[in-house]
């Protein structure tokens, strides 16, 4: 293909004061979205966007069923953000190092808390203790994350994260040289079956892309919103949710439902081909129907509607378990378009059945609210690009700063 001609002769050389160039995949169950972004002293550019849609890519199970497909659609969204970096850089980038972000529909999330009392509470606390209490937190987390697996086969750590630390039951930024009698941690881990990672490194193998850095994108959404919320991210097939505390990804889930499935009720009552549905997709949310066919639209929404919010609601009530839920929501994705989604979202009756603070705010999860990446794009951010974006700032790439240490020591520790 073209662009495999091109990266034979034209990989991005490696220049004393260059950024480094990365390349971003976002491989969503419908889209595929790309960066190209360039990073350089603790800053992320984003110097190249592309997008691409396939079709029979992935199975009812959410498994890579045509690879042959997704690699087809993956080229061609890489290629338009190369293509795009001969105007934001002024020559084309094709770079080397790719970051792919493993899905939440792949992922066991949980986390778990451990809380260890100390012998001699008059003492300070030292470091060799918090990094104990971590540990043993962690690998209860891992345990518990295994425990979950539906079947026998291999998984693997692919991230951790600390939500908490806690000295006599207060939560503490950093307990060292503070006294006390009990000194607890709560960590966070995402785990995947390692047939689903390598299928994702044959895909960059097939891209002939020859260093790649596989993230998990709840956390990498958690790490860039850094505050307590819950995410609801929208695709075209699956609907993700995410549950932070502490600023921090606490668990997350994948629920069987998207932004299609509204497409398909049209489909159905209306007798649409494809084609045809998705232009009366765009003129229903671009407010270009008349008002009686928009309030037709409603009706047959309606519905869907109403069974996706109970799935979101049974999928809180299990990811809540007896703690309250943060009262802010955040709608993402390409399904969250739907200005119908929205609105049912912030009409739903939510305190009835859920433990919530006080009564939650939703609102669209826009990436303009992001203070990284900076855009050197000419075209402003969609809220399709939450994930993406977010895996192009992880703290993973730099490995810089003591929370990205404490990360890697959480990895290593606990796989071992």
């Amino acid at each position: 293909m073209a662009r495999k001609f091109w990266l034979r002769f034209k990989r991005t050389e490696g220049i004393e004061d260059e950024p480094e160039y990365h390349s971003v995949l976002d491989v969503g169950t419908t889209w595929v979205k790309t960066l190209v972004v360039a990073r350089q002293d603790g800053q992320v550019r984003v110097i190249g966007r592309g997008r691409a849609h396939h079709r029979g890519a992935f199975s009812a199970s959410g498994k890579v069923a045509d690879m042959n497909a997704l690699t087809v659609a993956c080229e061609a969204a890489l290629c338009q953000a190369e293509d795009m970096t001969e105007e934001t850089a002024e020559r084309k980038i094709v770079p080397d190092t790719a970051v792919i972000g493993v899905p939440a529909r792949w992922l066991i999330v949980t986390s778990q808390s451990f809380v260890r009392r100390r012998s001699r509470p008059e003492t300070p606390v030292e470091e060799q203790e918090v990094e104990q209490v971590i540990e043993r937190a962690g690998r209860l987390a891992y345990q518990k994350a295994l425990s979950r697996a539906a079947t026998s086969i291999p998984l693997k750590l692919l991230d951790a994260s600390l939500v908490s630390l806690t000295l006599d039951g207060h939560r503490v930024t950093d307990p060292l040289g503070f006294r006390g009698g009990e000194l607890g941690a709560t960590v966070c881990v995402a785990v995947a079956a390692e047939e689903d990672l390598m299928t994702l490194h044959a895909l960059a193998e097939a891209l002939e892309l020859e260093s790649v850095h596989l993230l998990a994108e709840p956390q990498a959404v958690a790490r860039q919103l850094g505050r307590d919320g819950i995410v609801l991210d929208v695709g075209g097939v699956t609907t993700s949710v995410y549950l932070m505390r502490h600023g921090t990804l606490l668990t997350a889930d994948t629920l069987p439902l998207g932004g299609d499935s509204l497409a398909q009720s049209l489909a159905a009552v209306f007798n649409l081909s494809g084609r045809q549905v998705q232009a009366l997709r765009r003129a229903y949310v671009n407010g270009l129907l008349a008002a009686e066919d928009a309030a037709q639209v409603r009706v047959v929404l309606a519905d869907t509607l109403q069974s996706w919010l109970q799935a979101v609601e049974g999928c809180l009530a299990r990811l809540a378990g007896a703690d309250y839920l943060p009262h802010q929501i955040y709608l993402c994705g390409g399904g969250s378009r739907w200005p119908d989604l929205l609105d049912a979202a912030r009409t739903r009756a939510w305190m009835q059945s859920l433990p919530f603070v006080r009564y939650p705010q939703v609102q669209l999860l826009d990436p303009v609210q992001f203070a990284c990446p900076f855009n050197g794009t000419a075209r402003h951010w969609d809220i399709e690009e939450t994930v993406v974006l977010s895996l192009a700032c992880s703290p993973a790439l730099s490995g810089e700063g003591r929370e990205e240490r404490s990360i890697s020591n959480l990895l290593r520790n606990i796989a071992e």
